[in-house]
């Protein structure tokens, strides 16, 4: 049992790695395809260079959105090693998070390789603020997704999902003078950030109470 855990830490961390050296990939090619073409100078490319972490943050974070999505079959791969919905919840959460710190870890060693290149358009303070309040968050709304469909069928899902997703966009709009991330001599506003973090907290546990309801419908399934 404690190796197929061990074994699900491992894929975690492997596909957050595989993102992150897809995205540098991708950029890198792109850019200096495209400075060969436009017979641009290596300067442009080394200013591109660093922003790669800074996109490498929005593709982890859709890879932990997925993650959040793909939590009930974890969830029930750990309730056939025993324990509650709950708990297996938690330690699928787990190991999650620390995926996310060591996800975190590169991108800090990604952004400090490229400003021996060239000087970093981000501080690695702010860059791991937003990378782990984007991560997080995303894995958190994931999860809550992800258990609401234990409660309705697809196709009602679909509209729950979708109308949470317009009213929290609504919401958040309403407190955009309040919250936001601004960039200022390298320091970065924690009003966001923070708010990031209360909101993942705040989902995370909702999909908690959610799969302690009766309706709640766990089915069966199996995952390699």
């Amino acid at each position: 049992m404690s190796k197929k855990i061990d074994l699900i830490f491992k894929d975690l961390t492997f596909g957050a790695l595989i993102a992150i050296l897809c995205a540098n990939c991708a950029m890198i090619l792109c850019t200096s395809g495209i400075n060969f073409l436009a017979k641009q100078s290596i300067n442009d490319l080394l200013i591109v260079l660093t922003m790669i972490p800074s996109v490498c943050v929005g593709v982890i974070a859709i890879y932990y959105l997925v993650c959040g999505c793909l939590s009930l079959q974890y969830i029930r791969l750990f309730m056939s090693f025993g324990g509650c919905r709950i708990k297996a919840s938690m330690r699928y959460a787990l190991r999650v998070i620390c995926s996310i710190i060591i996800s975190m870890l590169i991108i800090l060693l990604t952004n400090f390789i490229y400003s021996l290149f060239y000087p970093a358009t981000i501080t690695s303070s702010d860059l791991l603020i937003i990378s782990l309040s984007s991560s997080l968050f995303c894995f958190a709304v994931g999860c809550f997704f992800s258990s609401i469909t234990t409660l309705f069928k697809p196709f009602i899902s679909f509209i729950v999902i979708s109308l949470i997703c317009i009213c929290y966009f609504i919401f958040v709009a309403n407190l955009d003078s309040i919250i936001s991330t601004t960039v200022n001599k390298g320091i970065i506003n924690f009003a966001e950030p923070l708010f990031a973090v209360v909101s993942s907290v705040i989902f995370y546990f909702a999909s908690t109470i959610i799969l302690r309801l009766k309706r709640s419908d766990m089915k069966t399934t199996s995952i390699s």
